[in-house]
């Protein structure tokens, strides 16, 4: 198992269109069992009494980067809607999770759920705004926690730069005294 935690999932496939057996499911114990899922572990608990709202994007961001890192992104999207949690009249709210093999990974407000991704979309009365499969995956890590690293390296450098520059400075003016 992946750290510490062993989840609950709940799988809920679809009443009028059953199928054998649940991909996402296996595929998500199988991420645990390769102890993929270290940045999951790290948000996930954070959520984990429900009372915390909007925390579904960065669940995503963690289940992403335990992908990329284990070279197993193919097949996954990470996708964001408009969903309603409720009745169609209540607000819509901008929302993530992550499918796979025609089912969505709902992991958000201290819940793990899986669900038939078209059902899913139905129950919430979602629409469907971004979805970024395996290629997109790579690139939102590449673009956004690689390049952290790199711009932290460019920040520490320019830093040094400075460093150095105001000591040659004071000890310019030193000499000239």
């Amino acid at each position: 198992m992946s750290g510490e935690y062993e989840y609950q999932v709940s799988v809920c496939p679809d009443p009028d269109n059953p199928r054998e057996g649940c991909t996402l499911a296996d595929a998500f114990r199988e991420l645990q069992r390769r102890g993929l899922l270290r940045a999951f572990d790290q948000v996930f608990p954070l959520y984990g009494n429900g009372q915390t709202d909007g925390n579904c994007h960065e669940i995503c961001i963690a289940l992403t980067a335990g992908l990329t890192a284990g070279k197993c992104a193919h097949g996954w999207a990470w996708v964001t809607g408009q969903v309603h949690f409720g009745e169609p009249s209540t607000p819509a709210v901008e929302h993530s999770w992550m499918e796979y093999d025609g089912w969505a990974l709902d992991a958000s407000n201290g819940k793990i759920l899986i669900v038939d991704a078209q059902l899913y979309v139905r129950l919430h009365h979602g629409t469907i705004t971004t979805r970024r499969g395996a290629a997109a995956l790579h690139a939102f890590v590449d673009e956004h926690l690689h390049g952290l690293k790199a711009r932290h390296a460019r920040n520490t450098e320019e830093r040094n730069a400075a460093k150095r520059a105001r000591r040659a400075r004071r000890a310019q003016r030193r000499a000239r005294r």
